[in-house]
């Protein structure tokens, strides 16, 4: 009976001891999964802040960035608006230098061949007959020897103005493209239009004037008034005296010509081989040539 009974003591005590065991497992259990979870939130926790702080930083280095970029956007800006000013500059300069040189060129010209047309209208009110031609030959003289040295003197002057305005083009801060067209500006002033204005109003103009006025008019008109011998010799006299001032200012005009168009060609060409340096020596040999003439003259 003892033996059944310490059996049943036994198998009782055996339960108590698996029902106490399980229920500290789970207790094990929920605390480890308790454990999980927090470490798990916390894990999350500590991504997400992270994530946080790396978005963070990055949106400052993004925001950097923009500024710098900004900064520098302004900076070309202002670059550009600094370059496109100078641009504007140079070119309004150039425009402005040109146009003084033509006008200085252009009113010179005029100023001149006014000046001897005025003289030359007074000359023939004074001397409009026969009789008066007679007696004032000299004066006729004279004139045509103040329009040979007017004439040299004007194209003189052109050469100096092309090699005032050569030496303000080289110097000047712009590209060699752009100083080679202000070269063409030269060419058109002085060469073409200058060249063009000088021929007309002197060679083929008061010149032409006086002998249609003289030799082939006053003198003419007297063959019936005047013996023959007597006006013969007016008029080798004065075809002579026009035909001497008219080769002596062709040759001016056509030396002039050919001085000024050689010094454009040689300029032009040191220009568009970028060989700028040497364009040194072509304006200072122009410039003694210059002189020269001026002695001469």
């Amino acid at each position: 009976m003892k033996k059944i009974v310490s059996l049943i003591l036994i198998a009782m005590l055996a339960l108590s001891l698996t029902a106490c065991g399980g229920k500290n497992s789970n207790s094990q259990s929920s605390i480890s999964d308790k454990s999980n979870s927090s470490s798990s939130e916390a894990s999350k926790e500590a991504e997400s802040g992270s994530n946080s702080t790396v978005s963070e930083e990055s949106s400052e280095i993004d925001e950097s960035t923009s500024n710098e970029s900004s900064s520098n956007s302004i900076v070309s800006e202002e670059s550009s608006k600094e370059t496109k000013s100078e641009s504007s500059a140079d070119n309004a300069t150039s425009k402005d230098l040109s146009k003084e040189f033509k006008e200085s060129v252009k009113k010179d010209i005029k100023d001149t061949i006014e000046s001897l047309e005025k003289d030359y209208k007074q000359l023939k009110a004074d001397i409009d007959t026969y009789d008066k031609y007679s007696k004032n030959a000299d004066k006729i003289k004279a004139f045509y020897d103040n329009i040979n040295e007017t004439h040299k003197s004007l194209c003189i002057r052109m050469r100096e103005y092309a090699l005032d305005y050569a030496d303000k083009i080289l110097s000047s801060n712009t590209s060699n493209d752009e100083k080679y067209e202000e070269l063409d500006k030269l060419y058109k002033i002085i060469y073409d239009d200058g060249g063009e204005s000088i021929y007309d109003g002197v060679y083929d103009g008061i010149l032409s004037d006086m002998y249609k006025d003289f030799y082939d008019g006053i003198l003419t008109d007297a063959y019936d008034s005047v013996p023959y011998a007597e006006l013969s010799k007016l008029q080798t006299q004065e075809y002579k005296w026009w035909s001497n001032t008219g080769s002596d200012v062709y040759k001016q005009w056509s030396s002039f010509g050919s001085d000024v168009y050689k010094f454009w060609s040689d300029l032009g060409s040191k220009v568009w081989n970028d060989e700028i340096d040497e364009t040194k020596e072509i304006m200072s040999d122009f410039k003694a040539d210059i002189n020269e003439l001026k002695e001469k003259n």
